[in-house]
């Protein structure tokens, strides 16, 4: 029998990544957490002991966000349509320079996408003007609007702060701290990274204890990565359907050997996502 120790930052789902310098955040407010908390001391001993992957291969990646930065690009469509200025008001927002929730009263932006999803986007104060501060909500909604829309149909809120903290996802938001942008454009992984957090966002609540996904998981030779066989249960999905979407439908982007690689590495999972028939508007019709 095995024991596993579930610390307040496991409650809370504050999660880092730093190791590669990415993060996944899923923070939930209060009532939000004592479900959690209800929901993780419900599970058997077998869940909580259990890695769910195999451990007889090394994964091939590190971080799945960092091998190939054309996956998704500017180039790709945006289906953001338009931003309506709601002036300021006061939220709770995470703020990763203190790594705690601020109450704050930022300038408030509804941004509305062609397909019929919204996203409130607000912009900490400190920005101070409400034109720079529409230009930033701007910037973000239409980098929104490559996402998929099964990637967004649950992102609520986005959080923007000034700062060079990592992004993260969860809690029907998605947080990002602008100064980090640069470095994320700078390497080519902006569009990947928040692919990955989105995921976080919208699928992980669904699939993450799936148990199709969960016999995929032990089905296949290894994870795709470090960082999913690390945290199985919390960045397994995030980290597999970068690449999954990649192989199915952004296939000329990859190099042979990426192709082969992610094909031999998780053929379970691919299969998985396969089955989802998700939504992938607007980077597939």
């Amino acid at each position: 029998m095995c024991a596993r120790s579930f610390s307040t930052h496991h409650l809370l789902g504050i999660d880092s990544y730093k190791q590669v310098k990415h993060s996944t955040l899923r923070i939930q407010r209060k009532p939000l957490v004592m479900k959690f908390a209800r929901i993780v001391l419900g599970l058997s001993l077998t869940s909580l002991c259990s890695p769910g992957l195999a451990d007889d291969k090394k994964p091939p990646y590190h971080g799945t966000i960092f091998i190939n930065g054309d996956i998704v690009t500017e180039k790709d469509e945006s289906v953001f349509e338009r931003l309506e200025a709601k002036g300021t008001d006061k939220r709770r927002m995470f703020d990763r320079r203190v790594d705690k929730f601020i109450e704050n009263e930022p300038f408030l932006f509804d941004a509305y996408y062609s397909d019929g999803l919204k996203i409130e986007i607000q912009v900490n104060s400190e920005f101070e003007s409400s034109d720079k501060a529409a230009v930033i909500a701007e910037e973000y909604a239409k980098e929104y609007g490559r996402l998929p829309k099964c990637l967004r149909v649950n992102v609520r809120t986005s959080w923007i702060h000034p700062g060079k903290q990592l992004f993260g996802g969860g809690n029907e938001n998605l947080l990002v701290h602008v100064e980090q942008t640069a470095e994320y454009r700078k390497q080519r992984i902006l569009e990947e990274t928040l692919i990955h957090e989105a995921t976080h966002t919208s699928l992980d609540p669904i699939y993450t204890r799936h148990p199709d996904w969960v016999k995929a998981q032990q089905s296949d030779p290894t994870a795709i990565s470090t960082y999913a066989k690390d945290h199985p249960n919390r960045e397994d999905l995030a980290e597999t359907f970068l690449l999954w979407f990649a192989i199915r439908h952004r296939r000329d982007r990859l190099t042979a050997e990426q192709i082969e690689t992610i094909e031999k590495s998780i053929p379970a999972r691919l299969a998985f996502f396969d089955g989802l028939q998700l939504n992938l508007s607007p980077l597939v019709k």
